[in-house]
């Protein structure tokens, strides 16, 4: 198992059961890093791919990647 060689691995985040999310620690909503988490019933696991080109598509990419992480975790709260 593991990440492909197309994983942006610095990105990867879970998203718990309970809507929380563990992912890198540089942004206010993430509670940490995702090495060492132990995984819990109803967790998923986001690893984002590499996008290449130009940083507007690239900033695009990553962006459209966190909101959907976020989407799914705001429908697992309201299905609580």
């Amino acid at each position: 198992g593991g990440p492909t060689s197309a994983a942006y691995k610095q990105d990867i985040f879970v998203v718990r059961a309970n809507g929380s999310v563990v992912g890198r620690g540089s942004n206010s909503w993430w509670s940490g890093s995702v090495t060492g988490e132990l995984l819990q019933p109803g967790d998923t696991i986001y690893v984002p791919e590499k996008v290449s080109g130009s940083g507007i598509f690239k900033n695009f990419g990553q962006t459209a990647q966190i909101l959907s992480g976020l989407a799914v975790a705001a429908r697992v709260i309201t299905t609580l």
